[in-house]
């Protein structure tokens, strides 16, 4: 008896322009303290796109598969996606030895449309990061940062959700003269 399965392979190649814009200021106050916020834009924009898609039926062997032959087969299909709007706002607060920053984002997947089609797994996004750091007087650094993302992915009505944790240290490490001579000039 000869049972078949059916595979498909859908392929989207994306090429286009795709535009963001961004604003920062920076403060510095009497007491030495640096302030500094930031924010990010990009609207929704419709890019360029190609698919290939294949359809075939296939067999398991203990080799891998065996494709017995193809069912569809459409290539080079041109189309567009819509990448959805996203922003982004943050700021940074420096004083002394310490450094403390914070961001926010979110971005509007429920608008996602790919070749005509709105996707229905797909629900909007955003993320909130928060770090600080110290530096003391050698030229070491220490930093630890937190993140929490709620992705876009919507799987059976259950959001995919991200949670992170770092810690990091940066280590100075000294140049020979020469070394030291070249990075002078």
């Amino acid at each position: 008896m000869n049972i078949f399965n059916t595979g498909i392979n859908d392929l989207t190649y994306y090429g286009d322009f795709y535009f963001d814009y961004g604003l920062q200021y920076k403060y510095l106050f009497a007491n030495n303290t640096k302030f500094t916020i930031g924010l990010n834009r990009a609207m929704a924009a419709d890019i360029n796109a190609k698919r290939d898609i294949t359809w075939y039926n296939f067999k398991t062997t203990a080799f891998g598969e065996t494709v017995k032959d193809t069912v569809y087969f459409e290539e080079g299909v041109k189309g567009s996606s819509t990448i959805p709007m996203y922003w982004n706002a943050g700021f940074t607060i420096e004083k002394g030895k310490w450094m403390f920053g914070a961001d926010y984002g979110i971005q509007d997947w429920s608008n996602y449309k790919s070749f005509g089609v709105k996707s229905q797994s797909l629900s909007n996004s955003y993320h909130v990061a928060a770090g600080a750091g110290y530096k003391p007087k050698m030229r070491a650094q220490y930093r630890a940062g937190i993140n929490y993302s709620k992705t876009y992915l919507d799987l059976r009505n259950t959001d995919i959700n991200n949670y992170s944790f770092s810690v990091g240290a940066g280590l100075p490490i000294r140049l020979t003269q020469s070394e030291s001579a070249e990075t002078k000039t």
